[in-house]
């Protein structure tokens, strides 16, 4: 269980240097990962405005984060609870499983998520 759970400080610590450094690229360079499904359509996707968002995070801009994108913090805290429960489960069992329970959970998020996208491009 002590080997399971340094490799799951070594995981997370390895993500988190790694999206701090696609931050520090994205502040200095200005240049982001550009989203295919607004390039082809002109219409913004669900996840349009999430880099946006947590960069103005890192900077303690709440109010521009919303403005990138007004589920920022239901994303993050979803993202955080279910990274958590996975992470949680392989030092528990050894085995990294993001769990499908609760269901209706995960099917409120995807409609929320789903329907600000639609709505966004609507409005």
């Amino acid at each position: 269980m002590k080997k399971r759970f340094f490799r799951a400080v070594v995981c997370w610590a390895a993500a988190l240097v790694i999206l701090l450094l696609y931050a520090l690229i994205c502040t200095e360079t200005g240049v982001g990962i550009p989203c295919l499904f607004y390039l082809i359509t002109e219409w913004q996707c669900p996840g349009c405005g999430i880099s946006r968002a947590c960069l103005a995070l890192l900077h303690l801009d709440f109010r521009g984060a919303l403005q990138h994108h007004a589920l920022i913090f239901v994303i993050l805290i979803y993202a955080g609870w279910t990274l958590s429960d996975a992470t949680i489960r392989y030092i528990r069992h050894g085995v990294w499983l993001l769990q499908l329970r609760p269901v209706v959970l995960n099917l409120c998020f995807l409609i929320l998520f789903v329907g600000y996208g639609i709505l966004r491009n609507i409005l």
